[in-house]
């Protein structure tokens, strides 16, 4: 195997994406949230983060749950579906582990070690971001409201006395009617 820098992450916290593994005081934190996961469950994360970017097979993840006892693979199954709702990951549109059918799991996001100023600068990038969408969201609101205002305007100051064809048609047609009844009683 090849030597993966991630491998000393062991125990030091690191980002899974823009969640936070604390695998000394085994927690999860997720927008702002702590939880706290079983050891074994933190187990799991780490070993396929050591191996990101390769499969890692339910076997070599089983041996990471179990220790020395004999376990089912049912426990894996179950292991993988809990970290998964602590990480809000979704197995149909997975944004953080991908299964690989009869293979295993892969860790699909980009992994950082917190205390490093790339994990820094991922932390503020990613807020960033997100406080634009969310100054995005008012602006766009805003200038929605502002443009249905000015069309408000528009379309009122369009409305004039001058009356349109149907109405001059029919105003023709009730002075025409009017004409012939004056006519007609001289």
């Amino acid at each position: 195997m090849i030597d993966n820098p991630l491998q000393k992450v062991a125990k030091a916290k690191f980002l899974l994406g823009n969640v936070e593994i604390d695998p000394v005081k085994n927690t999860i934190l997720k927008n702002g949230e702590e939880i706290s996961a079983e050891p074994r469950l933190i187990r799991v994360i780490e070993k396929l983060v050591e191996n990101q970017g390769e499969v890692v097979s339910r076997e070599e993840l089983l041996k990471e749950i179990s220790g020395n006892a004999v376990i089912g693979d049912e426990s894996l199954t179950q292991a993988i579906s809990k970290i998964r709702q602590y990480l809000g990951d979704i197995p149909s549109r997975p944004q953080f582990i991908k299964t690989i059918p009869k293979k295993g799991y892969l860790v699909i996001v980009p992994v950082t070690e917190m205390g490093s100023s790339n994990a820094k600068e991922t932390m503020n990038r990613e807020l960033n971001i997100f406080k634009i969408l969310i100054d995005n969201k008012f602006q766009l609101t805003i200038v929605a409201l502002l443009c249905l205002v000015i069309f408000i305007a528009i379309s009122s100051s369009f409305k004039t006395d001058n009356p349109t064809f149907n109405e001059q048609g029919e105003r023709e047609f009730i002075e025409k009617g009017e004409r012939e009844f004056i006519e007609k009683e001289k």
